[in-house]
């Protein structure tokens, strides 16, 4: 359960309010607490979910092809010559490191550039203009 050295919980547990997990840090002191908890890997939903005391089932995340990644620095310690990317599973699409949809997809996983195209990535369109 959280106690107020997590965080202030009329804010984020949502006593007498709303949670506003954004919030956090309006106070000096809750700066370093809201880095802790998100170095945790605790996302918003479960942390407000722990405060309020409900369970939350996790979330099960899909099984990963060959040659992909579900962290960054997996991904360059298999291929240390090669680019990083972000693929995206549904769209069959590679995002390269620095672009706004690298990471950020609703599913996807790192790979290295060359397994990504070997797999049936492409890269994404504006990309493709750039380089030509």
């Amino acid at each position: 359960m959280c106690d107020e050295t997590d965080l202030h919980r009329s804010r984020v547990c949502g006593i007498g309010g709303t949670a506003d997990f954004g919030a956090i840090g309006e106070r000096g002191a809750e700066d370093g607490n809201k880095t802790a908890i998100q170095a945790s890997g605790k996302t918003k939903r479960a942390f407000v979910a722990e405060c309020r005391g409900i369970t939350v089932a996790a979330r099960q995340s899909p099984a990963l092809d060959k040659g992909q990644y579900t962290s960054e620095a997996e991904a360059k310690a298999s291929c240390p010559s090669d680019a990083v990317v972000w693929v995206n599973s549904a769209s069959k699409i590679y995002h390269p490191s620095g672009s706004r949809s690298y990471g950020k997809t609703a599913t996807g996983a790192y790979m290295c550039e060359q397994d990504s195209i070997a797999a049936g990535f492409r890269a994404p369109k504006l990309a493709r203009r750039t380089a030509v």
